[in-house]
């Protein structure tokens, strides 16, 4: 089950993020040859280039470290986060797999949970729990469950 913390209807605003072959060799393992193809339709769209090395630069622009000189730098290409986002979502949703505004609180490990075995109980801010055998943060940056865990 996967558990969004936004409303399904909200529509984010987002940066392109890289994919790289190890990313779409991933992917490639756990989606079926369609959404693979969705997703690689998409690579380099919005930069109008296909596989590259980013640029570092200076606030004037000038390039101060181009990544593609260096011979062990994976290329790779640009995609919108939130096109992505969308892609991989899209399937699980129409599983039914998927609750939003799903807002975390904090999880509790429970000794026997409901399945007689240790569990993960997730708590969510509008008061509903879930368990789990495995909880997985993908809340970004300022995830608050690694903040949690890593208290």
């Amino acid at each position: 089950m996967v558990f969004e913390r936004d409303e399904e209807t909200l529509k984010r605003e987002g940066y392109q993020i890289r994919l790289g072959d190890p990313a779409l060799t991933g992917l490639a393992s756990c989606l079926t040859d369609s959404q693979l193809e969705s997703i690689v339709q998409k690579l380099g769209r919005y930069s109008g280039s296909s596989k590259t090395a980013p640029s570092i630069c200076n606030t004037k622009f000038q390039t101060i470290l181009d990544l593609s000189a260096l011979p062990t730098y994976s290329k790779s290409s640009a995609i919108n986060r939130v096109v992505l986002r969308d892609l991989l979502l899209d399937p699980v949703i129409a599983e039914g797999r998927v609750k939003f505004d799903k807002h975390f609180s904090n999880y509790e490990i429970i000794e026997n949970g409901p399945s007689g075995n240790e569990s993960v109980k997730v708590n969510f801010t509008d008061g509903s729990s879930e368990y789990c055998d495995i909880l997985v943060a993908a809340d970004g940056s300022g995830s608050k469950i690694l903040n949690s865990v890593c208290r």
